[in-house]
């Protein structure tokens, strides 16, 4: 099971990266390059925390040796965004994917905001997705979310999302983490996690 990382202190520097399993063909003769897409995108965030005294250098060093073996989970800031209240929303219908995921359970007229991020729940997994376009819910609470990356994994009916605070799930990347401690005894820890899947 993942280990959950502590939420303070926030990071000083948090660098998001989107690792593409796509790429282009660029012919040897002057043709027209092109785009092959592939499935399974995914999120990589890179962390810098502000140095910190050691007793709470100690709670984030004892999660992220755990987490080295387990995997992590920790909450995804959005600079500036205020989800509101988006009620309980779930996958509405089985057989889903692609770039286009239905939902309902939102609060009438609930917005989704162009860029918000939000987690898939399925099999007890959080997969990081971004709404790609604006879109409000219906006022019966439905809505066709337009997201990136594609999905990852067909989700069933009724799974849920995480609307408010999402999360990125996955493994340290190196399977591991760095600090240092400063000539102030200040420890300063750096990570960079990738979701697996």
């Amino acid at each position: 099971m993942p280990v959950e990382l502590p939420n303070r202190p926030a990071s000083r520097r948090m660098g998001v990266r989107m690792i593409d399993y796509g790429g282009t063909l660029t012919p040897g003769l002057g043709g027209p390059t092109q785009r092959i897409n592939r499935n399974g995108n995914r999120f990589a965030i890179s962390v810098q925390l502000p140095p910190m005294i050691a007793d709470d250098a100690r709670a984030w060093l004892a999660a992220l040796n755990a987490g080295v073996e387990e995997g992590v989970i920790w909450r995804f800031r959005q600079v500036d965004l205020f989800p509101g209240s988006p009620g309980n929303v779930v996958v509405n219908g089985n057989g889903q994917a692609g770039k286009t995921l239905a939902v309902r359970g939102c609060n009438a007229n609930y917005p989704f905001r162009r860029g918000q991020f939000f987690n898939l729940v399925e099999g007890g997994r959080r997969y990081l997705h971004q709404v790609f376009t604006p879109i409000g819910a219906s006022s019966d609470g439905r809505a066709l979310l337009p997201i990136r990356p594609a999905l990852r994994v067909e989700p069933s009916d009724g799974s849920a999302l995480i609307v408010g605070q999402p999360v990125i799930e996955g493994l340290l990347e190196g399977n591991g983490f760095s600090y240092e401690v400063d000539e102030q005894d200040m420890t300063n820890i750096g990570f960079t996690i990738v979701e697996s899947r």
